[in-house]
């Protein structure tokens, strides 16, 4: 993925992430992990003040899912209502990629569980 920054230090908290190439500016092109480490290391990177330019090639949008209280309104390409944990619902959203790092960021200060970032 390309991301416009790395910040300091970023390499003992996400030991796989590998870096490719840097770009113009202080953007690099780096190497992750997939599947649902890519979820923890995009979080990390979103709160370190990082922002994605593009994943997996795809500049376009991505898909999150959250757990979030019942209560919580925003658009949605689906919501599903946690039997288990009354007042509590799953939702889809659809994110365009250069937005990803601060919708990550308010879904945690939100108190969301973050469940999964689908990287294609």
């Amino acid at each position: 993925m390309v991301v416009d920054r790395l910040p300091a230090g970023i390499e003992k908290e996400l030991p796989e992430l590998k870096v490719v190439q840097p770009l113009e500016g202080d953007a690099k092109l780096v190497l992750v992990p997939r599947y649902q480490a890519f979820t923890r290391y995009a979080s990390a990177l979103a709160a370190r003040g990082s922002n994605f330019e593009e994943i997996a090639g795809n500049r376009s949008v991505i898909l999150v899912t959250a757990l979030v209280p019942q209560a919580w309104k925003e658009e949605v390409l689906f919501s599903q209502p946690i039997l288990t944990q009354p007042g509590t619902k799953r939702v889809a959203l659809v994110v365009p990629v250069a937005s990803l790092a601060t919708t990550l960021n308010r879904l945690a200060a939100a108190g969301a569980q973050l469940e999964h970032v689908y990287d294609y």
